[in-house]
């Protein structure tokens, strides 16, 4: 049984969007799975999500509550099997059963390949990933939250602008190896397109958004981010 996951903290989302990543799933997800939502606030989500209650840790970003999904707490409401996660705000266009595919020993994400690469160095901006879609196995991954825990005023204040630049730079720290999706599975409908070099090459030429040119790009993509 495939475990999807998804959370919604604090008022930036509403329940439609937990119901109407249910319903992306149900269309585009042949195999069995169990729908699960950790949050502080279940009214109006459809009866066929799981709730796993919010547990305050008294964090001031909310997008570093994401990280929870690693505890053992929230382990103890999932069932045996793959764990796959999606954030609110992506569009699933189309079947990918394929992305369990890419379930292995490490935690599994998005290569931001729309984004321009820069040398490592600084937590902030620097790194290539992205983790609005991840995959990892069943109780693998619970020292990514250990290691937050352990200092998380710390934690947040160094990578305050979200989980992502956390998981580059400290999964290294802890052993933890990070895997990427094939490119061209994932298109940023915010920055544009699914490369950065194919992108800046048509802006340069054309003046125009390439991803507003190119709405083939979006055909042949499996979410929208």
């Amino acid at each position: 049984m495939v475990n999807v996951l998804c959370v919604k903290i604090g008022n930036k989302y509403s329940s439609v969007y937990v119901n109407n990543l249910l319903i992306m799933c149900k269309r585009n997800l042949t195999v069995p799975f169990k729908f699960f939502c950790y949050t502080d606030d279940s009214s109006n989500l459809h009866k066929d999500v799981c709730v796993i209650p919010f547990v305050d840790h008294k964090l001031d970003i909310i997008v570093h509550n994401k990280l929870f999904l690693f505890s053992y707490e929230v382990e103890q409401h999932l069932t045996d099997g793959p764990r796959l996660y999606f954030d609110l705000d992506l569009i699933i266009e189309k079947n990918v059963d394929f992305l369990l595919n890419y379930v292995c020993d490490d935690l599994t994400l998005i290569r931001s390949s729309w984004r321009e690469e820069h040398k490592r160095g600084f937590p902030i901006f620097h790194h290539m990933l992205n983790s609005s879609c991840m995959v990892w196995k069943t109780n693998s991954l619970q020292k990514i939250w250990n290691h937050f825990i352990s200092d998380p005023e710390f934690f947040s204040l160094k990578y305050h602008y979200g989980m992502d630049s956390f998981l580059s730079y400290e999964c290294e720290n802890i052993g933890i190896n990070l895997a990427f999706f094939p490119e061209r599975i994932f298109m940023s409908l915010q920055y544009g397109g699914v490369d950065f070099h194919e992108q800046m090459y048509y802006y340069k030429k054309h003046q125009k958004n390439f991803t507003r040119a190119h709405p083939h790009i979006r055909a042949q993509v499996s979410i929208v981010l």
